[in-house]
Protein backbone atom coordinates (compact mmCIF):
# COMPACT_ATOMS: atom_id res chain seq x y z
CA UNK A 1 0.00 0.00 0.00
CA UNK A 2 1.32 3.15 -0.75
CA UNK A 3 0.79 6.54 0.88
CA UNK A 4 0.12 9.40 -1.66
CA UNK A 5 0.92 13.42 0.34
CA UNK A 6 -0.92 15.78 -0.87
CA UNK A 7 0.98 19.36 -0.04
CA UNK A 8 -1.09 21.97 0.38
CA UNK A 9 -0.31 26.33 0.96
CA UNK A 10 -1.80 28.29 3.18
CA UNK A 11 -4.27 30.37 1.24
CA UNK A 12 -3.07 33.82 0.86
CA UNK A 13 -4.87 36.11 3.13
CA UNK A 14 -4.99 40.00 3.97
CA UNK A 15 -5.02 41.81 7.51
CA UNK A 16 -9.03 41.72 8.63
CA UNK A 17 -10.40 44.93 7.57
CA UNK A 18 -12.91 47.06 9.67
CA UNK A 19 -16.07 47.51 8.05
CA UNK A 20 -16.11 51.33 8.43
CA UNK A 21 -12.09 51.07 6.75
CA UNK A 22 -11.65 51.90 3.11
CA UNK A 23 -8.02 50.75 1.67
CA UNK A 24 -6.05 50.12 -1.13
CA UNK A 25 -4.70 46.60 -1.20
CA UNK A 26 -2.13 45.23 -4.01
CA UNK A 27 -1.04 42.03 -5.72
CA UNK A 28 2.37 41.89 -7.46
CA UNK A 29 3.31 39.61 -10.18
CA UNK A 30 7.00 39.94 -10.80
CA UNK A 31 7.94 36.50 -9.88
CA UNK A 32 5.20 34.75 -12.48
CA UNK A 33 5.63 37.69 -15.42
CA UNK A 34 8.68 37.46 -17.82
CA UNK A 35 11.53 39.12 -18.56
CA UNK A 36 9.91 42.07 -20.61
CA UNK A 37 6.46 41.44 -19.73
CA UNK A 38 4.82 44.14 -17.88
CA UNK A 39 0.87 44.58 -17.16
CA UNK A 40 -1.25 46.22 -19.41
CA UNK A 41 -4.75 45.91 -18.30
CA UNK A 42 -6.42 44.55 -14.82
CA UNK A 43 -9.78 43.97 -13.69
CA UNK A 44 -10.41 42.72 -9.69
CA UNK A 45 -13.53 41.40 -8.24
CA UNK A 46 -14.79 40.62 -4.59
CA UNK A 47 -16.51 36.72 -3.69
CA UNK A 48 -18.57 35.76 -0.29
CA UNK A 49 -16.70 32.83 0.82
CA UNK A 50 -18.67 32.96 4.16
CA UNK A 51 -21.53 33.48 4.32
CA UNK A 52 -21.83 32.94 1.11
CA UNK A 53 -24.74 35.75 0.71
CA UNK A 54 -22.86 38.18 2.23
CA UNK A 55 -23.28 41.42 0.41
CA UNK A 56 -20.47 42.45 -1.78
CA UNK A 57 -22.37 45.66 -2.90
CA UNK A 58 -20.04 48.74 -3.38
CA UNK A 59 -16.97 46.98 -2.01
CA UNK A 60 -14.60 47.76 -4.62
CA UNK A 61 -14.22 51.43 -5.06
CA UNK A 62 -13.37 53.11 -7.95
CA UNK A 63 -10.91 51.71 -10.79
CA UNK A 64 -7.45 49.35 -10.43
CA UNK A 65 -4.25 50.82 -10.85
CA UNK A 66 -1.05 49.36 -12.06
CA UNK A 67 2.45 49.82 -12.78
CA UNK A 68 4.34 46.78 -15.03
CA UNK A 69 4.45 44.27 -12.47
CA UNK A 70 2.04 45.01 -9.67
CA UNK A 71 -1.77 46.00 -9.41
CA UNK A 72 -3.83 47.61 -6.56
CA UNK A 73 -7.13 48.11 -5.70
CA UNK A 74 -9.01 50.08 -3.23
CA UNK A 75 -11.80 48.28 -1.30
CA UNK A 76 -14.02 49.64 1.23
CA UNK A 77 -16.70 48.10 3.46
CA UNK A 78 -18.43 44.75 3.83
CA UNK A 79 -20.18 42.46 5.98
CA UNK A 80 -19.22 41.67 10.03
CA UNK A 81 -17.78 38.47 10.01
CA UNK A 82 -17.72 37.79 6.54
CA UNK A 83 -14.46 36.42 4.79
CA UNK A 84 -14.00 37.14 1.53
CA UNK A 85 -11.85 36.21 -1.76
CA UNK A 86 -10.66 38.84 -3.29
CA UNK A 87 -9.31 38.29 -6.96
CA UNK A 88 -7.42 40.09 -9.02
CA UNK A 89 -6.91 39.31 -13.38
CA UNK A 90 -4.11 40.89 -14.98
CA UNK A 91 -3.20 40.90 -18.56
CA UNK A 92 0.13 41.56 -20.02
CA UNK A 93 1.94 43.09 -23.24
CA UNK A 94 2.43 39.15 -24.21
CA UNK A 95 -1.05 38.73 -23.73
CA UNK A 96 -1.06 36.61 -20.85
CA UNK A 97 -3.93 36.41 -18.82
CA UNK A 98 -3.11 35.20 -15.36
CA UNK A 99 -4.78 35.39 -11.82
CA UNK A 100 -4.06 36.06 -8.50
CA UNK A 101 -6.58 35.98 -5.12
CA UNK A 102 -6.29 36.20 -1.11
CA UNK A 103 -8.70 35.84 1.63
CA UNK A 104 -9.96 39.62 3.44
CA UNK A 105 -12.27 38.72 6.73
CA UNK A 106 -14.37 42.13 7.43
CA UNK A 107 -14.66 42.59 11.41
CA UNK A 108 -16.14 45.46 13.53
CA UNK A 109 -13.33 44.13 16.32
CA UNK A 110 -10.09 45.53 16.46
CA UNK A 111 -8.75 42.11 18.00
CA UNK A 112 -9.80 39.66 15.29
Amino acid sequence: MSIQWVLQEQPLSFSPKRTGERLTYGFDFKNIIGSGEGIVSTIWEIEAVRPPGASITGMIVGSPTFNPTQTFQTIKSGTHGALYSVIAQITTNLGHVMEENALLLVTDSAYK
